[in-house]
């Protein structure tokens, strides 16, 4: 088995639209609303190559001053940017940005930012101690962590008593419909998705050569992608050797 297609499909763009009403339209601590309820909504796109644009926009209410302008009682903005991970608990982005108030009067308030943000996520893991796990949870736990210190011993462990494919179609599997669960509800990012489908084809590799002639005269290939939301998997190796549908394509 070889190949690790990640690479971006129609099915990897993300758009998310959103109205609301609020109480109070707030930037950088002062009310952009006269501290009234006004009407918000936007549009935002994110690719898992890194690329993330949006507009939005609010009604406003600025209250009178004595030099005959006003920025008006609407607000555009749009924004492009670009964000990557850089590790496991770290992440940056960079970013354009310009603010426009059509209706201005006296005076045009629109301007333009340029920004650059790092970002860290302060993670308090569960530590669980290998011994009060069983060899199944062990070799799911490895491609959930993406880890492969001690995956290949337990492996060759495993193969005692089961088949290769049985391994990879059970713990393993298993293993990624966590990944899959984990990055839907928003506490995985990419970078750990691709870490742990880095760990599950070093697992399918080791188990590779252990395969009978049968179940492997016809090899095909585990395609590892990034999905807009990494729908959970739940696919099987065929006796074919090809794996349909598990990881993240």
């Amino acid at each position: 088995m070889a190949g690790l297609l990640a690479g971006a499909t129609a099915h990897a763009h993300e758009f998310h639209g959103y109205a609301s009403v609020v109480s109070d339209y707030v930037f950088r601590g002062a009310s952009q609303s006269n501290e009234d309820p006004t009407v918000q909504g936007g549009l935002d796109y994110a690719h898992p190559g890194g690329i993330f644009a949006g507009v939005f926009a609010s009604g406003t209410d600025y209250a009178e001053n004595d030099f005959g302008s006003n920025p008006g009682s609407f607000e555009l903005d749009a924004y492009l940017g670009y964000s990557r991970a850089a590790g496991r608990d770290w992440s940056w982005d960079v970013s354009a940005l310009h603010y426009d108030f059509p209706d201005s009067t006296g005076f045009d308030y629109s301007y333009d930012e340029l920004a650059a943000n790092l970002h860290f996520r302060d993670r308090k893991k569960t530590v669980v101690a290998a011994a009060t796990l069983s060899l199944d949870e062990r070799l799911a736990r490895y491609i959930v962590e993406g880890s492969r210190d001690g995956l290949t011993a337990d492996l060759d462990e495993k193969l005692r008593e089961a088949a290769p494919l049985d391994i990879i179609n059970g713990p393993l599997m298993r293993g990624m419909d966590e990944v899959g669960r984990l990055f839907n509800d928003n506490k995985l990012i990419v970078a750990e998705v691709l870490q742990s489908a880095e760990a599950m084809k070093a697992a399918v590799n080791f188990l590779e050569p252990f395969m009978e002639k049968a179940d492997t005269s016809s090899r095909g290939k585990i395609l590892l992608g990034v999905p807009h939301r990494l729908k959970r998997s739940s696919g099987r190796i065929d006796r074919g050797g090809e794996l349909r549908g598990a990881l993240p394509a």
